[in-house]
């Protein structure tokens, strides 16, 4: 078992709209990519028990 926690960065949803400006729009992944993405990175993980806080390429976010 593995429960992971996944950043996406900043998705064309709506709940993304409130939070944009000019200079993050083009920032913004697809829902598609961000699927994709995060298949991928479950694909990397190994199911080990532990709880996991990964950014959308894979690398972990360090949190304490």
């Amino acid at each position: 078992m593995k429960i992971v926690a996944f950043h996406p960065r900043s998705t064309d949803t709506p709940l993304s709209k409130p939070f944009l400006n000019s200079s993050t729009i083009s920032q913004l992944f697809s829902p598609d990519f961000v699927a994709q993405q995060l298949f991928a990175v479950m694909d990397h993980l190994v199911a080990d028990g532990r709880a996991s806080f990964v950014e959308w390429v894979g690398e972990p976010i360090l949190w304490s």
